[in-house]
């Protein structure tokens, strides 16, 4: 495994799980089931429909910002990003700052 794929799966590891978690509390694969708590039960019912659909958007999200990262995004390896704005070329760059009076 190469470096940057380590990079890219440990910043999306945190929306994969939390997408898998959703999903599974919004069809009651986790947690209390249908009858134990009503508390629980008309919170599941009023998001009950966010949970099951936000869920796998936030998965598909994440797994696709993973396979940007690994295989189109090639920025470390020598190409240069941001070719056009490089900090040599910034206009406030060039002028010099008057130091403060002590």
């Amino acid at each position: 495994m190469s470096d940057r794929f380590l990079g890219a799966l440990a910043s999306q590891a945190l929306p994969l799980c939390g997408g898998l978690y959703f999903t599974l509390l919004g069809y009651r694969k986790i947690g209390k089931r249908l009858g134990e708590d009503p508390g629980l039960d008309a919170r599941h019912a009023r998001f009950g429909f966010l949970l099951r659909s936000l869920g796998p958007l936030i998965m598909i999200t994440s797994g696709c910002l993973l396979v940007y990262d690994v295989f189109v995004r090639r920025w470390p390896c020598g190409r240069r990003r941001h070719a056009k704005t490089s900090l040599t070329t910034l206009p406030w760059t060039s002028v010099r700052r008057k130091s403060r009076p002590a």
